[in-house]
């Protein structure tokens, strides 16, 4: 037996990264049932499995490691993995289809590890003379969901023939797979996928580190994959007028479909800015339909959700953010995820955690006196946290939704299936209907959560902003802050940040900007706070351990207008030279007018809008270059109205700063 060597693709790589990270689940097994209703010629069967085996090389490659690298590795031999039989006709006949999905589902969920053997597996199981089911079972990283299509229609064809007296009839692919891997890594050395790599750095520039979905329980240390999953229907009427809705609006179902799924999932998160994962067959070359094989890449589709806009406009936006995307999408995924260099979170999956697919039914034609009819097999794992697949079938789309069963409770499942209900049913409705505007839970589940949970935790007041609540807070002459650098009440507090505004509006800086402090952590830094908020500004927290580089580093890439000291403060740290030139305000030389004059609100605090941004911090940069993140004032206020009544805290409680401010 001769075998042949071979680099990987790129979407080999990454799948057989993901089986060494996780080997002992069945994640990334494809599986289906092609169910066989007639007299069956076992041996013209064997045959043409035969034929597929010699005619395919990537249903005869297994992957050894190379230092570290994959490497297909092709033999010659197509005995590789010979038809095997079983049979459950023995058994009563309520029993035997029970029995025979036992046998196929317990091979799917069988974990194939690449590496270890054969990447493929196949099992006929006997039910009755005239009824068998034939189960293909093969790790992703030979495979994709196109490739079964292939291989079932490749099978029957050769079936029928060597069933009628002849040989195998289907001709052998232009192309074999490790054609496809070698063009795909010269692409990559010629620097052909430059301007793919330019359009992605540009499409993800500034996306959200991680989608904040509802869980039901915290994520747990290490990914995990298990799930759950829900099946429904979508009423061939409505989905009729969804098309004709979507031609209306020179759109398409899918986008319709997407669409609506991104409005709910931004409705369930409070996000406006979404990623979700789009599988695209990628076999943009007419050789390739014909080839078994991992051809499948992930696109990432980022999606702009205004609350207020309507469902039609929103589909206008996911068409428009598709087609930017489809357009590059012989990028691997993996490469994708290498140029946006995402925080890694052991208990997350980079960049995008949830998936949108949309797929055609398809069917076998009967042959050689047979009917031919493929089933999906589920493997009990979700690849990402929430999958919404739908299938468009003649009967009416197909719904079916996976979800990591050790996040989320089947019912919030079941929320995310009615909303995407609702969402859709809004849509035939009114296209100009506000996606704020549809409910997506049905009168009593909204009942359940604003009234029956109320006593839960508070409700956020959606307007609040934290300026608001410290500008409110800070008043009288009760001690609010005690450091090193001395005490302040809460009428000093707002006197000081009177003057630290004043100062900041002198100079041209408004609402627009971002001022960096760097001021030890103490009492001044609250009045240094609420002074840059009370202009609806945004503060830039800095820390005089840093390097000077690294601060002047922070400096331009948050675009610092201006920086706050205190020259009063022993060895007081002093900014490091930059390229930018930034106003210095002292607060060691700051006039202060009387803690006693009025105490009007703190001007500007009435017009700082919950989204506007309150703080810009860095990321430690353990993967490269370190990241800006943007927190919003709704988003302190609305942790600091949930956080109050679990700490209780009252007016002669102390509470003790232990973080650094940065």
């Amino acid at each position: 037996m001769a075998v042949y060597e071979f680099p990987t693709s790129f979407g080999q790589r990454r799948m057989w990264l993901l089986a060494q990270m996780d080997p002992d689940q069945p994640t990334y097994n494809i599986a289906w049932a092609l169910w066989l209703d007639g007299p069956l010629d076992l041996d013209a069967l064997r045959r043409a499995w035969q034929a597929t085996l010699e005619r395919h090389e990537v249903l005869r490659t297994t992957f050894r490691d190379e230092s570290g690298m994959p490497v297909q590795v092709i033999s010659d031999d197509p005995e590789t993995e010979p038809l095997a039989v079983s049979s459950v006709e023995d058994l009563p006949d309520g029993e035997r289809e029970p029995a025979a999905r036992a046998l196929i589902d317990e091979l799917a969920r069988t974990p194939i590890v690449p590496g270890r053997g054969a990447l493929l597996r196949v099992r006929l199981v006997r039910l009755a003379a005239d009824r068998h089911v034939l189960a293909v079972v093969m790790h992703h990283i030979v495979a994709d969901g196109w490739s079964f299509r292939v291989l079932f229609s490749e099978l029957s064809a050769d079936y029928q023939s060597i069933r009628d007296g002849g040989g195998p009839v289907t001709e052998e692919p232009a192309i074999q797979y490790a054609d496809y891997a070698l063009w795909q890594l010269e692409r990559a050395e010629n620097g052909e996928d430059a301007a793919a790599e330019r359009f992605w750095r540009a499409e993800l520039a500034g996306v959200p580190a991680a989608l904040s979905l509802p869980t039901d329980r915290p994520y747990p240390a290490l990914q995990t994959f298990a799930a759950d999953g829900l099946d429904s229907l979508v009423d061939p009427e409505l989905a009729s007028r969804l098309r004709q809705v979507a031609a209306g609006q020179s759109t398409t179902l899918f986008a319709v479909l997407l669409a609506g799924y991104a409005a709910v999932l931004s409705r369930l998160t409070g996000e406006r800015d979404l990623l979700v994962a789009v599988p695209m067959a990628a076999r943009t070359r007419p050789e390739t339909e014909s080839v078994i094989g991992l051809f499948m890449n992930t696109v990432p589709v980022r999606i702009a959700v205004d609350p207020e806009a309507g469902l039609a406009e929103l589909a206008r936006t996911v068409h428009a953010a598709t087609a930017r995307a489809l357009a590059h999408q012989e990028l691997p995924f993996a490469r994708v995820v290498e140029l946006l260099r995402p925080e890694r979170d052991p208990a997350r999956l980079p960049l995008v955690q949830v998936m949108f697919a949309m797929e055609e039914s398809w069917a076998v034609p009967d042959r050689g006196g047979l009917g031919w009819r493929p089933e999906l097999l589920e493997n009990g794992t979700a690849k990402f946290e929430v999958e919404l697949t739908v299938t468009d079938a003649p009967a009416g789309p197909r719904i079916r939704l996976n979800y990591n069963r050790d996040l989320f409770d089947r019912a919030t499942g079941e929320l995310i299936v009615e909303g995407f209900g609702r969402m859709l049913r809004a849509f035939a409705e009114n296209g100009n209907t506000p996606v704020a505007d549809v409910e997506i839970m049905s009168a009593e589940a909204y009942q359940q959560v604003t009234r029956t949970w109320a006593d839960a935790g508070p409700v956020a007041d959606p307007d609040a902003t934290a300026v608001a609540l410290l500008e409110r807070a800070c008043t009288g002459d009760r001690v609010l802050a005690h450091g090193s650098d001395g005490e302040l009440t809460g009428s000093e507090i707002r006197a000081r940040a009177r003057a630290i505004a004043a100062a900041l509006r002198e100079h041209g800086i408004d609402g627009s900007d971002r001022v960096a402090i760097l001021v030890r952590r103490g009492a001044r830094l609250l009045p240094a706070v609420l002074g840059v908020w009370s202009l609806g500004a945004c503060y830039v927290p800095l820390d005089e351990i840093y390097p000077d580089q690294r601060l002047a580093t922070m400096i331009a890439d948050a675009a610092v207008r201006a920086i706050i000291v205190d020259s009063s403060a022993p060895d007081a740290p002093v900014p490091p030279p930059t390229d930018r030139s930034l106003v210095v305000i002292d607060l060691a030389q700051l006039p202060v007018e009387p803690a006693s004059a009025p105490p009007d609100p703190v001007a500007g605090v009435p017009g700082v809008s919950p989204f506007a941004a309150a703080y810009t911090m860095f990321t430690s940069g353990s993967t490269g270059r370190p990241k800006a993140v943007t927190v919003t004032q709704g988003g302190i206020a609305a942790l600091l109205e949930a956080v109050r009544p679990m700490l209780a805290l009252g007016p002669e409680d102390r509470f003790v700063a232990v973080s650094t401010f940065t």
